[in-house]
């Protein structure tokens, strides 16, 4: 099996935003010593066109995890002149003892681990398929952490490991496993999706014309203030890490009549100033200059809180995990380079 097949396979990962959205996830291949694995802050959809994996030595990663639990994934990379980054997720991949590893940040998982009864529907959905349930931990280091704990031993670890707030992360022999493996647990993982009202697109035109900000490209990406149940939602907190990573920790929602200027200038939120409003009942309002990556993000959270069971609590991220991500200079360089 060479690399070609993996980054066959990472291009279409990439192209699919139920499983990947922007330069989140990760995929890799263990050949011997060496552990290919995507550069931090690439996006999977170039894999065919564009340099995104580098290498690290496997042995070291490992030893480091097993001595002190720590270290820079830079410094396990076998050419130290390649400029690419290895991933966040470097620990993750040289864990899993399977030769190819993919982590996806799959809607429909992230939906259902939002759920307070996550594990029983999981069992259900997932019966006869080895998997593990990771509880949500910043990712790098602490999720590998999580992960190692939530298994018995490297050598029988599940090959589906199911991530709360976070995705999936499947093991296999090769690609065409990994990715028939995948295939099926997204089929079992398979939720409806909830009808939303349409948004009131002149009364948001006004708030644009006024504020300098902007509709964004994609309708369904209203949902979010136009159905009830889905701002509600939204209101408890962030779905996920990438989520916080290039939308901020918290959306600006304007009260009834007030300016997207006067909400700003009354804004006490949790960290960065907002860059998505979210008007209650009318639609959304997205800050100038939002990015590509960003888009993605905002769509995948409208799907996720989308396929959420009206009025079901639900586990966010709380500040503390949100210091956690908007603080980390590994996530700093991956916003940047992506």
């Amino acid at each position: 099996m060479s690399l070609s097949q993996l980054s066959r396979l990472s291009r279409r990962l990439g192209e699919n935003p139920l499983l990947v959205q922007g330069p989140g996830g990760n995929t890799s291949l263990k050949d011997q010593e060496r552990l290919y694995v995507k550069g931090s802050g690439t996006w999977l959809r170039d894999a065919e066109n564009k340099s995104v994996f580098t290498m690290v030595h496997i042995s070291k990663v490992l030893e480091d995890f097993n001595r002190n639990q720590e270290g820079d994934p830079v410094t396990w990379k076998v050419d130290a002149q390649d400029p690419l980054r290895p991933s966040i997720e470097t620990t993750l991949h040289a864990l899993m003892p399977q030769r190819v590893v993919l982590h996806v940040h799959s809607i429909r998982a992230i939906a259902l681990t939002l759920l307070e009864d996550a594990p029983n529907i999981l069992a259900q959905r997932l019966a006869g398929i080895p998997h593990a349930l990771v509880p949500y931990r910043r990712p790098g280091l602490p999720l590998t952490l999580a992960l190692q704990a939530a298994n018995s031993s490297r050598e029988e670890m599940a090959p589906v490991q199911v991530l709360v707030n976070h995705g999936l992360v499947i093991g296999a022999t090769d690609c065409q496993a990994a990715e028939s493996l995948l295939t099926e647990i997204e089929e079992r993982l398979t939720l409806p999706i909830r009808p939303s009202p349409p948004p009131d697109l002149p009364t948001l035109r006004e708030h644009a014309q006024a504020s300098g900000w902007q509709l964004p490209t994609l309708d369904d990406i209203h949902r979010l203030a136009t159905d009830p149940c889905s701002l509600a939602h939204a209101c408890l907190g962030p779905v996920c890490p990438d989520q916080v990573v290039y939308l901020g920790a918290a959306p600006l929602i304007p009260a009834p009549g007030q300016s997207i200027q006067d909400a700003l200038a009354a804004w006490q939120g949790f960290g960065p100033r907002p860059i998505v409003a979210l008007v209650p009942g009318k639609g959304v309002l997205v800050a100038p200059n939002f990015s590509p990556a960003a888009t993605e993000l905002l769509t995948a959270w409208a799907s996720i809180l989308g396929h959420v069971p009206p009025r079901a609590p639900i586990k966010t991220l709380d500040d503390s995990a949100c210091a956690a991500l908007l603080g980390w200079e590994a996530e700093q360089y991956r916003q940047k380079q992506a």
